[in-house]
Formats: C-alpha cells, structure tokens, sequence
C-alpha cells in the first residue's frame, strides 16, 4: 500500500522553526499520526489543524492572496472556517483539530484518517501574539 510517499507540509503560519513536526506512526492501516511540539520558549499556538487529502490540494499558492477562510486562521486562529472549507472538498479525506492553544515545550498528536489516493497530509496554525508566557 503506497501511503504517504509524499508529505505536503502547506504551512505553519509561524514564524522561525518554532516547532517541530513529527510523525508517531501508523495506529492502523487507515489512520496516521501526526505530533507537533511548541518549541518556543513563550508563545503559544492555536489549535493545529491537520487535513489528509489528495495530491493537488493546497492550503495556499505562493504569490496568490489567501483564501478568506486561511486569512480567519492566520489573522484570528479560527481554525472553523478552513475546516468547513476542506471537509466541502472532495479531494479531503479528513480533517481534525487539537481542540486548545499549544503551549510552550508541550506536545498534542492527532490522528487523521487516510486511504487509497488520500495519502498527503497538511499542518496549519498560528503563533498566539501576546506577552511573553514563563
């Protein structure tokens, strides 16, 4: 079974490295985990968003305005309307979100389901603007 052979990372709208995303591995033939570790020293994320889908889908197109509903996550942490948009996409298999802000030097792994052609996977977040979190 060809899956993920190919990883779409479109964006985690923060600035400088500030996290590390990794893989924990298969839990099932259709599910894939996906970890993300804040390593700011003080800032937190909004819920991370994470979509399996098809080759072809992207978050965003480098040199393009960004859809309204990317600019309501990157300007505002919403993630709602990005996941209503995706999941209305056929070429999107699944969509999840952590649900909470991602703190400092603190995990959160979700799993998204995967089959057949479904097999990239894309990040998204914000950096939480604010004062400095010790």
């Amino acid at each position: 079974m060809k899956l993920f052979t190919r990883w779409t990372m479109l964006g985690l709208l923060a600035a400088g490295g500030a996290l590390l995303l990794g893989t924990a591995g298969l839990a099932s033939a259709t599910d894939f985990e996906v970890t993300v570790t804040n390593l700011t020293r003080g800032q937190q994320f909004t819920p991370i968003l994470v979509a399996s889908h098809k080759a072809g889908v992207r978050l965003f197109e480098l040199g393009s305005p960004a859809t309204p509903q990317l600019k309501t996550l990157a300007e505002e942490g919403n993630v709602a309307p990005l996941t209503a948009l995706l999941l209305g996409n056929p070429d999107v298999l699944d969509v999840v979100n952590s649900g909470g802000l991602l703190n400092p030097r603190q995990s959160v792994t979700q799993r998204v389901s995967t089959r057949g052609s479904f097999d990239n996977v894309s990040v998204a977040a914000m950096l939480v603007c604010g004062p400095l979190i010790v």
